[in-house]
């Protein structure tokens, strides 16, 4: 092959259509009609005598010789790009658009107003918050970062740890003005409450103390899949509720809401910031990630 007639363009084409999985994908990542990008992909192959990809119904699959390419080319290219966007512009303000995902669980004030203060520090940013009952794929997705939770990411994906998101008890004044609270935790079956599905009826709960996991009884008179209804619940009154802090600060602060049992908590899971190790260098991800950290002051770093 005579690398003069190789049109570098195309290998860009062929690398980000990779990265999307589909060439319906990377035309709507980089709005450029799917016949385009499906004809330089096929001129590629053409000047290099391969067959670089396993064309299939809705996806497309490497090949040998395409993987070696795009292992050989990829971080290159990204590197190129991302670095010419830091000489454009090296010192100008974030502008333009910045995309991200987050469970629809987290759709607390707290959060949303962590997000608005970021974009009012970088007010030519416009800001995409989605709310997804599922995590998105950042490889296929035209997003800039997710929250997430867990620990099962894929190796393209940086993974920075925020926090543990720890469940505890709590119960507005009215309730216990009305109806008392739990002293004890052999006291709580006694009690009304409302949880999340995911609470099991007999709720393990840990000692802050001591570590002792104790099973308790619970008889749960309201049950939702959203955080923002238990949260709902607990302050009208219907019983005890089992959340994260960030959805009654602003309750506890002000009174409204109490913690009951303060000792005894349910262990959550790991809430993380992700993005693709592509975006690294990114400067408007740069700014986000550093944002975010001076905000979650006690997180556990990149896993």
């Amino acid at each position: 092959m005579n690398l003069r007639h190789l049109d570098i363009n195309e290998v860009y084409y062929f690398i980000r259509i990779m990265q999307a999985g589909s060439i319906s994908s990377a035309s709507r990542l980089l709005n450029i009609p799917k016949s385009k990008l499906s004809r330089k992909l096929s001129s590629l192959e053409k000047k290099m005598a391969v067959n670089l990809v396993k064309r299939k119904t809705r996806q497309l699959e490497l090949t040998a010789e395409g993987q070696k390419l795009f292992d050989r080319t990829e971080s290159h290219f990204d590197f190129i790009v991302t670095e010419l966007d830091n000489l454009v512009s090296p010192h100008s303000m974030l502008s333009g658009e910045f995309r991200i995902a987050a469970p629809v669980a987290m759709a607390s004030e707290s959060f949303v107003a962590m997000i608005g203060e970021f974009r009012r520090r970088n007010p030519a940013l416009r800001v995409h918050l989605d709310l997804l009952p599922k995590g998105p794929n950042l490889t296929n997705d035209d997003y800039d970062v997710a929250f997430a939770g867990g620990t099962d990411m894929p190796p393209q994906v940086v993974a920075l740890k925020l926090m543990e998101i720890d469940i505890q008890l709590y119960a507005s004044a009215l309730f216990i003005q009305e109806r008392g609270q739990p002293k004890e935790l052999d006291e709580l079956p006694r009690f009304a409450c409302v949880s999340m599905h995911e609470v099991s009826d007999l709720l393990s709960l840990t000692s802050y103390k001591s570590g002792e996991v104790r099973k308790v009884p619970i008889h749960p008179v309201m049950l939702s899949n959203q955080p923002q209804v238990v949260r709902g619940a607990v302050l009208q009154g219907h019983g005890i509720g089992f959340l994260p802090a960030m959805f009654v600060q602003k309750e506890l602060d002000s009174g409204a809401v109490q913690r009951v049992l303060p000792e005894w908590h349910y262990p959550g899971v790991g809430l993380y910031l992700t993005y693709l190790k592509q975006k690294v260098r990114n400067p408007k991800v740069k700014a986000f990630v550093n944002f975010i950290k001076s905000e979650f002051k006690n997180y556990e770093g990149v896993c």
